[in-house]
Formats: structure tokens, sequence, C-alpha cells
């Protein structure tokens, strides 16, 4: 959610909290003051908010709290680095019925669901994607897996006759849950693993922009697909169905979604997959919408650290990796408070005010 605060708005709020134990005629004098001189045409009121004080509840503060007043609930992970459960939201604030209120996703969202520049940016990727495939079949020291890239640089070309295959993410990457996203936003509510489970067994998400596309023609260059996901395992059998309900995969195709815990091994850093896969393909590509899709990232790494490690590989992004762009959620988010998922929503907001900038130097 997002406020923003004037000073005679401030003022305001500090005047309307004294009027809690006044008589009706004391508060309305107090609110001329507050309100400053009256105007010369008379104003309706707002029925909604008819009695003083008679404000929406909100999920989260608006500013900054004593983190220390803040009790966390209990979370129940899902299996994205990116998704968690929450548990109860965080206790109700109240603010004039003036302030503006927003979900944080709501931009994010419409983005996605209403922008040409979304559809743009995402086709944009996949065509780079499908132009890099063709680039990479041919150069048999290529890979996109740092581990195998290394291994493949030692070695002359005939003695890497490794089939090819390239590597993708799902969510946001090539299904879009945007329709879940709107579902949270309509409700005022946050992210819940029920819910999330929910919406996976319906199997509606629809394609993101290009991918269909990409993965035709990485199937006619004779390219093997595999999906590293960190979806749960146990909604595996309706991601396959949402995927070939799009033609995204093949019906009666061998199984090449790769879930999280589908072996005790593999957690939510990918690192295990991608090197079970480079065991038998050389890795062309990978295509992902999180850092974590592509590299490892360690435990719990900062936002700044996260930057610098994409700096790091500054030479690979739009060669050998491609990024979709997600400015709903993802690894980006939860470095903002720490990784600290069961934080209350308060928290998390206050953190993520902390970390903005202005531009002024201090």
């Amino acid at each position: 959610m997002r406020y923003h605060f004037s000073l005679p708005a401030v003022l305001s709020l500090a005047a309307i909290a004294c009027l809690g134990c006044q008589p009706q005629s004391e508060r309305n004098s107090a609110i001329a003051f507050a309100n400053g001189p009256e105007p010369t045409t008379p104003i309706v009121p707002n029925p909604e908010v008819a009695e003083l004080g008679a404000v929406k509840p909100l999920r989260s503060e608006p500013f900054p709290v004593d983190s220390s007043s803040v009790e966390p609930t209990s979370a129940a992970f899902d299996s994205s680095e990116t998704r968690f459960d929450t548990g109860s939201a965080a206790e109700d604030a109240t603010v004039p019925p003036d302030m503006r209120q927003t979900h944080e996703d709501l931009d994010a969202t419409l983005w996605m669901q209403t922008s040409a520049e979304y559809v743009a940016s995402c086709r944009q990727a996949f065509r780079t994607a499908e132009e890099q495939l063709l680039t990479a079949i041919n150069v048999p020291s290529w890979s996109a897996d740092l581990i195998q890239q290394s291994e493949l640089a030692g070695h002359p070309p005939e003695a890497t006759p490794l089939p090819t295959a390239v590597i993708l993410d799902i969510d946001e990457t090539v299904l879009n849950n945007s329709p879940y996203q709107a579902r949270l936003i309509q409700q005022d509510g946050g992210f819940q693993l029920n819910s999330w489970h929910e919406w996976v067994e319906e199997a509606a998400a629809e394609a993101v922009p290009g991918a269909l596309e990409f993965l035709e023609a990485a199937e006619d260059a004779g390219v093997t697909v595999f999906f590293v996901t960190n979806r749960q395992n146990s909604v595996e059998n309706a991601t396959r169905r949402n995927l070939e309900s799009l033609g995204l995969s093949k019906r009666d195709a061998p199984d090449r979604i790769l879930s999280k815990q589908e072996r005790d091994e593999w957690t939510s850093d990918k690192s295990s997959r991608r090197a079970h896969i480079a065991k038998r393909y050389r890795i062309l590509l990978l295509i992902g919408d999180d850092l974590n899709d592509f590299v490892s990232i360690g435990n719990k790494p900062t936002a700044q650290a996260r930057r610098e490690l994409a700096v790091e590989h500054a030479d690979l992004w739009g060669v050998k990796w491609i990024q979709l762009p997600n400015a709903s959620y993802g690894g980006w988010e939860r470095s903002l408070y720490d990784w600290n998922d069961a934080a209350e929503d308060a928290l998390k907001l206050r953190k993520k005010y902390e970390a903005l900038s202005d531009g002024r130097s201090e």
C-alpha cells in the first residue's frame, strides 16, 4: 500500500487524534480548526465517513513502526523461493479517509495485464533467445551453465558430443499468474499457500507472450526443453495440464518438469537440478524471471549482493541468460526485508520504504 502525506494532512491528523473523548460539538470545533477557514461553498459530507474515525482498516502500517512491537507469524513455506504463507495479516491500522490507499501489487499487476510494454518486453526476450539458440547449437563449447561452461572450455569440440537442451523457469517465465495476483489485490490480501495451490489446480494460467513461439523453435531445432520450477512436486500434474493445454508441452511427452523436492536434494537452489541436466545435455540457454534461475545466490543475500552478482556475470545477459520481467514478487523483494518471510506486513512495508532512494545526498 502506498501513502502520501502532506504537512496540512499531518497537522489535521494530529488534531483529529485528540478528539476521541470529546463531545461532538467540541469535535466539530477542533476539526474546523485543523482544516482551516470554512470554505465559501458548502461541502457535501461523504456518507461513508459520516462518523469521525469511520475509516477502512488496512493490512499494514503506512509508516515506519517499531519492529520490537511486531510479533512474527508462523510461516508455511511452499516450493517457490518467492512464494510464502505469512499466516495472519498485520493488525489493522487506520488512516484518515482522504489518504491514498492502494495494494502494493496493483501497478505491477496492471502492467502485466494491460500494458503494451509488458508484451513487448516478453516478446523481445524470447526473440533474443531464439536468435541465440541458433548460434549456440553450432558452438560445441557453448554452455549457459557456469560449471558446465568451465568443463567444456578445456575440451576439444569432438570430445563434447552431448545433445542440447534449454532450461526455463515456469512462473512468470512461461506461465502468467497475474490473475492470481489480481485476486489478492481485490481481496486486499497477501499470498497464502492454500490459495496459490487452488489457483495452480485450476490450470488456468495463460502463456507469457512469446513463450510458445520460442518453444516451437527449440523443438524444430531438435533442442530438448526442460522446466525447472520451485512449484511443489504435489502440484506437478496440475502444472503439466496447464502447460499442455497451451501447447507449451506435448501430451504424452517424457517428463521434463523438475519440481522442488521431487528428489530430496532438489532444494529451492536450482543448481542441483541444473547439474542433473548437465550430466546428459549441453545447456544452451537459461531463461527465467529471478536471479536464482541462472546462478546459485547463496544464503539470503542482500539486495546489493544480488545486484553485484548480476554485474559479475554481465557478459551472459542477453547471450546465454535471458531475463523475463517480474515486478510483482521474487528474490529482489524478499531481500529488502532480509528474507524474513514470517514478518508482519507492517515490518515488511517499513523495510521497503527504508530501501527507497530519492536521489538526494544525505
